[in-house]
């Protein structure tokens, strides 16, 4: 709780920090465009300058960052930071200095505005990660340790997703109000479906959890009646394939897979799609979390198998 608090401080000194140098930029942007821009060309054509006020120029920069803001919260991250960069004989025109950057940035005009957007919506970010951090600290702050380690040891026994109103049930004499929403502050589930809510335990969690629990009485969760079954992979080349990850590739290029396809398939993405495309991506999401499973027990094999020097 205290870490999150302290993020949620960091996170809004820097956003301030950003918006503040954004805001003064985009002044200075202003007034140098209108009196030496606008105004200049007025006085050519018309013989007369144009001027404008010091409030006119800040209801300006106030507005640029309202559109920010809008823009922040309607577009998705990942569209500002696919920067396809065409591979041309121009590419390498950076090497020439500035002038040869400026060229080489004019040919990739998409890639260029998208970074420099990408780079301006710093500050929403910032605020938008600051509001969630606190929201985590007042989750954690209300939160019932007996209930959430209740909980987490239910969802440690299984590896099949588990409905709202089955783990309320499972967590008989305890308070289930908001386990979901503590957990979810904690990063501990991942979200296989929202309405009705659906949960599953985060992967390398559970075997974390499992380590610890080896031995002890962990309680018996997993059902053969469960009607959603995650799907098991026979071989690891399926799995390596769903994930799109060489058989060479190390553990943290399969958890940095793992990431990205959950971001790219999670059911919210698809959340204003139609009933199939939803459907589509719950079926996906339960592949790839099985995928990544598998290969986690895999490399888990082959490190006790491997010989101790």
């Amino acid at each position: 709780m205290a870490l999150s608090f302290f993020s949620a401080v960091a996170y809004l000194a820097a956003a301030v920090a950003i918006l503040a140098a954004i805001f003064f930029f985009t002044y200075a942007v202003v007034w140098f465009g209108y009196n030496y821009g606008i105004s200049a060309v007025s006085e050519l054509i018309f013989s007369r300058r144009q001027h404008i006020s010091h409030n006119a120029i800040l209801i300006c920069c106030s507005c640029f960052l309202a559109l920010l803001f809008v823009e922040n919260a309607r577009v998705s991250r990942d569209y500002w930071a696919d920067y396809s960069v065409a591979r041309t004989s121009w590419s390498n025109l950076w090497l020439a200095g500035l002038f040869g950057s400026i060229v080489a940035l004019l040919v990739n005009a998409n890639a260029s505005a998208k970074m420099t957007t990408d780079l301006l919506l710093t500050g929403p970010r910032l605020v938008y990660a600051c509001v969630r951090a606190f929201h985590r600290a007042l989750l954690l702050n209300r939160a019932d340790l007996q209930t959430l380690s209740s909980a987490l040891a239910t969802l440690a026994g299984r590896t099949s997703p588990i409905s709202a109103a089955d783990l309320s049930a499972r967590l008989q004499g305890h308070n289930s109000s908001g386990v979901l929403s503590q957990l979810a502050a904690l990063g501990a589930v991942l979200f296989i479906r929202k309405e009705p809510p659906t949960v599953i335990l985060d992967p390398d969690l559970r075997d974390q959890l499992r380590r610890l629990l080896d031995g002890a009485s962990a309680p018996e969760c997993e059902e053969t009646a469960e009607p959603q079954r995650l799907t098991t992979f026979s071989t690891d080349r399926a799995a390596y394939a769903l994930l799109e990850v060489a058989p060479s590739a190390s553990l943290e290029e399969v958890r940095a897979a793992y990431r990205k396809k959950m971001k790219e398939w999670h059911p919210d993405v698809f959340a204003g799609r139609s009933d199939d495309a939803r459907r589509i991506a719950e079926e996906r999401t339960k592949a790839i979390i099985a995928a990544y499973e598998a290969l986690l027990a895999a490399y888990r094999r082959k490190s006790d198998e491997a010989p101790v020097r």
